[in-house]
């Protein structure tokens, strides 16, 4: 029996969307064929109502890719206006496999999600409407093979 792979995708979405319940807030961007061209920027928006002020958070860098991904690492540049309305740009370099070729990620059927650390002890700000995540690989590959989506979870920080 072959399975559909939107019924998947689809299934995927009502899971993402069923955890907004306890404080975590995702949202992902699909990369068309697997390949993220270098100039091209992943732009991801958060309504800043949705957090508490009084709360912190933290926030992870997801990356989805299949097997075809060709390194260890995964260099991002990633701009952001959670401190101040001001973009802050920061580089995060993600380990996607360790040194003897096995994914550091969780998944399976060619699909691997890896969720790194990007930002902890985070505070919502009053001034800022619509938090922005802007998000662009470093990598020497033009484009990048094997990278289906890239994302951006906020989450209530455990130890608070």
């Amino acid at each position: 029996m072959k399975s559909n792979p939107y019924f998947f995708l689809v299934f995927f979405w009502v899971i993402l969307l069923s955890c907004n319940e306890n404080g975590e807030y995702y949202a992902f961007k699909h990369l068309s064929g697997g390949q993220w061209p270098r100039d091209s920027v992943i732009c991801i928006q958060f309504d800043s109502l949705r957090l508490n002020p009084s709360d912190i958070y933290q926030v992870d860098i997801e990356i989805m890719h299949n097997k075809s991904y060709p390194y260890q690492d995964l260099c991002l540049l990633i701009g952001n206006n959670l401190q101040d309305s001001i973009l802050q740009y920061d580089t995060l370099k993600c380990r996607v496999c360790d040194q003897y070729g096995k994914w550091l990620s969780s998944g399976g059927s060619g699909l691997h999600q890896l969720s790194a650390s990007y930002k902890k002890n985070i505070r919502a700000k009053d001034s800022v409407n619509t938090y922005r995540f802007f998000i662009r690989q470093f990598m020497k590959d033009d484009p990048l093979l094997g990278i289906e989506r890239i994302g951006v979870k906020i989450s209530k920080a455990i130890n608070q």
